[in-house]
């Protein structure tokens, strides 16, 4: 298949909505931070950034953090609430104890009435050339 490019941008500082993003995860993913962290899910983040059109909200977590993930109870509503894209939430990590694929993803779009999709290849649109730049190949393999 072939889906077209789409950038991301870092979001860098509060004026971004940096920090609400932080919140909304730490909400979002309350079950699966250790309760004795103060800074909940927001711990795992590592980049926060949107697609061209703020489409899409791409968060970048550590392997750690994707694998807290399975099986909690997501807070769909905190998702939807923030209003730093239009579409989606994409989490993703790099899989790097997954000798064949590069990166692992998660797709949340509780703003157009998909709590989670287990298959977005239009997500795949900004996590190519993410994670291709951030690991310097011209090809990479994701696993959703």
């Amino acid at each position: 298949m072939k889906f077209p490019w789409k950038h991301v941008t870092s979001l860098s500082s509060e004026n971004d909505g940096k920090e609400e993003v932080l919140a909304m995860m730490s909400r979002a993913f309350s079950d699966a931070a250790d309760s004795g962290q103060s800074s909940g899910f927001a711990q795992y983040v590592l980049y926060i950034g949107t697609t061209d059109v703020k489409e899409d909200m791409l968060i970048e977590v550590s392997e750690e953090g994707f694998d807290l993930l399975q099986g909690v109870k997501v807070d769909y509503g905190a998702l939807e609430g923030c209003k730093g894209y239009s579409r989606g939430v994409i989490i993703c990590c790099v899989a790097s104890a997954m000798p064949s694929v590069d990166f692992r993803s998660r797709f949340f779009g509780p703003k157009v009435g998909i709590d989670e999709d287990p298959v977005t290849g239009s997500a795949h649109c900004s996590l190519g050339p993410y994670f291709g730049d951030k690991l310097g190949k011209t090809v990479v393999v994701g696993r959703q």
